[in-house]
């Protein structure tokens, strides 16, 4: 009974050990208890970090940053009550201020430049858009296939009846849907339909994913104007040359007959066919 006990003793401490091996490598790029941003790498069952394929460090300047968060723009579809007795219908909105947009900018910016392909930049963001304590979004950022992923996991949590707080620096992604909310992609901007976030360990709702070509979204290309089928050129009419005149008629044939080019015969005939029409 004893040696019973001590072998599960051992195998509760063994599963516990196990349960306690970390799965990501982090390294912090901003923590100032509002805001948390981090470089995250994955770890296989051997505690090697898993090859995402990131095309990383990737090249995206603070500016352009800031143009790419105020681009994105969220739809959160009113309550039960609103709809019944408001008659509320859904409303898009930028994700991001102006303000919000340009401080983000910067800890996302350096994150992805100095990302290693197989880390992703994981981010709690702070809105304080009221004189209450602010609200907080969260999720996971990346670039692959020249393409700028952004997936939330939550949007303005905490501060609002009935939904608590998040763990800032936590899960970026809640475990249930508690949040009622999906993005409107625009110019350039594509929704992915994956359903589990990179490293296959995270669920993400619809219309969550969203995939940006940034080159374009911030060089767009020159429109051209629609070509006009060209117009046919005017062909103005020639002038009618004004009818010879007798006199000038029978110099011309005195003319070719002298010049041999008729005979006499010829010439007899024409000159004969000139005067009865006159």
């Amino acid at each position: 009974m004893l040696k019973r006990s001590i072998f599960m003793t051992v195998l509760i401490l063994v599963a516990a050990s196990g349960c306690a091996t970390p799965h990501t490598l982090t390294r912090t790029v901003l923590d100032d208890s509002n805001n948390v941003v981090r470089l995250e790498a994955w770890l296989d069952d051997s505690q090697k970090p898993v090859d995402m394929g990131f095309e990383h460090p990737a090249q995206i300047g603070e500016t352009e940053m800031a143009r790419i968060l105020e681009s994105i723009r969220i739809v959160q579809p009113p309550g039960f009550l609103s709809k019944l007795i408001l008659k509320a219908k859904s409303e898009t909105e930028p994700a991001f201020t102006s303000e919000e947009a340009k401080a983000f900018a910067k800890p996302l910016a350096a994150s992805l430049q100095t990302a290693a392909p197989n880390e992703r930049v994981v981010f709690f963001l702070h809105h304080q858009r009221s004189v209450f304590k602010g609200t907080t979004s969260s999720g996971i950022a990346f670039v692959k296939d020249r393409r700028l992923n952004i997936i939330l996991g939550r949007y303005l949590m905490g501060n609002h009846p009935g939904t608590p707080d998040i763990p800032v620096g936590g899960n970026p992604f809640p475990a249930t849907t508690d949040q009622d909310f999906y993005i409107d992609p625009g110019p350039f901007q594509t929704l992915q339909e994956e359903k589990t976030a990179p490293g296959g360990r995270e669920f993400v709702s619809p219309q969550r994913w969203l995939s940006i070509d940034y080159a374009s979204l911030l060089n767009p290309p020159a429109r051209t104007a629609p070509s006009t089928p060209l117009e046919p050129a005017k062909v103005e009419p020639t002038p009618n040359a004004p009818p010879l005149t007798l006199e000038e008629k029978l110099k011309t044939l005195k003319k070719l007959h002298e010049d041999g080019l008729i005979t006499d015969e010829e010439y007899n005939e024409k000159r004969k066919e000139i005067l009865q029409s006159f």
